[in-house]
């Protein structure tokens, strides 16, 4: 009989290792998936939209050395919207603190692991720009902003249109990267950079 290889030995336990920590801090994930062609959905069912999960991600990739911090931001947030796996495959005894910081956002997890179970669905697009939607538990929503472009800045903005969103008047939230209180209004102009998102939870979303 063969001895069982060491090398795989390791592999296996690693990978197990990594699959308890995540899943330890994060808890059990509903099964979603981050679609870059999904279609547009009526405005009127963005505002507590019944959205179930029906698509399947991979793994995350963050931290990945070929992706910024902005990059690995907007990873992150797009999966935990699409109520992914949050699995990472990184080293975790040495990562750099600020992947840290991005894979343990005890508010963007909650965002992932929300108890209502419904996914996020694309709300509109302009240029680069996509808007993303997910209703929470409790009547709450989350907005991202995905900038999939060259970044969109002082001279050139990106204005919010809150109605295609299902939405009337101003929106108070949390950045939750910053975790600053933003308050969205309509056409308000929004600096994004290259690759970044902006990731908001509305606790009380005022519909149209």
């Amino acid at each position: 009989m063969k001895c069982f290889p060491m090398k795989r030995f390791l592999i296996i336990a690693v990978r197990v290792l990594v699959f308890v920590f995540i899943f330890v801090l994060a808890g059990p994930a509903v099964l979603a998936s981050f679609a870059r062609g999904a279609p547009e959905r009526p405005a009127q069912a963005a505002c507590g939209a019944d959205q179930v999960a029906d698509r399947i991600p991979d793994h995350i990739d963050v931290p990945s050395g070929e992706l910024t911090l902005a990059e690995n931001r907007a990873h992150f947030s797009m999966w935990a919207m699409l109520s992914s796996p949050l699995l990472a495959g990184n080293d975790l005894p040495n990562m750099k603190p600020e992947i840290k910081a991005i894979l343990t956002n005890k508010d963007v997890i909650a965002i992932d692991q929300d108890k209502l179970g419904h996914t996020a669905s694309r709300a509109y697009s302009d240029g680069q720009v996509e808007v993303w939607t997910r209703p929470l538990a409790g009547g709450a929503m989350a907005i991202a902003l995905l900038e999939a472009g060259e970044g969109r800045y002082s001279s050139h903005p990106f204005h919010l249109n809150l109605e295609k969103l299902g939405l009337h008047g101003p929106q108070t939230g949390k950045n939750l990267w910053t975790g600053e209180t933003v308050t969205l209004t309509n056409g308000m102009p929004i600096e994004l950079a290259t690759h970044d998102v902006l990731l908001v939870r509305v606790p009380e979303p005022k519909c149209g």
